[in-house]
C-alpha cells in the first residue's frame, strides 16, 4: 500500500495517515513476495531520485511517484485496520506496476 498523494504539491505526504486513506498498489500471495517487491521499488526509486538535478527536485513531476514507491508498506489482507475501508487502487498503479505473475 502507498500513502495518499497530497492535494497540494507544496505539501508532503502524510506517512502517518490512517490506512483508510492509503491505496492498494499491488497484491501478493505471500508476505515474502511483498517485502521483496517493496525493497526493489525502494531501491529503484532511490536511484531514479538521485538522477533528478537537485535544483529541479522539488518541482519534478516524477517526485510524487518516486516518494510513493520509496515509502510503500506491506499490509496483510486480514489486518484489522483494513476492515472498514473500501480498497482503492492508487492512480500510480496504472502507470508503474507490472502485472502479477
Amino acid at each position: 500500500m502507498v500513502p495518499p498523494s497530497p492535494d497540494d504539491s507544496t505539501k508532503s505526504f502524510v506517512f502517518g495517515a490512517p490506512l483508510s486513506t492509503w491505496f492498494l498498489s499491488q497484491s501478493f500471495d505471500t508476505a515474502k513476495e511483498c517485502e521483496h517487491a517493496r525493497i526493489k521499488k525502494y531501491v529503484d526509486a532511490s536511484r531514479e531520485e538521485r538522477k533528478i538535478p537537485l535544483s529541479e527536485l522539488r518541482t519534478s513531476p516524477r517526485l510524487p511517484i518516486l516518494i510513493q514507491d520509496m515509502f510503500n508498506s506491506c499490509i496483510a489482507s486480514n489486518d484489522p485496520r483494513l476492515k472498514s475501508l473500501p480498497l482503492q487502487m492508487s492512480p500510480a498503479t496504472f502507470q508503474n506496476s507490472s502485472p502479477k505473475q
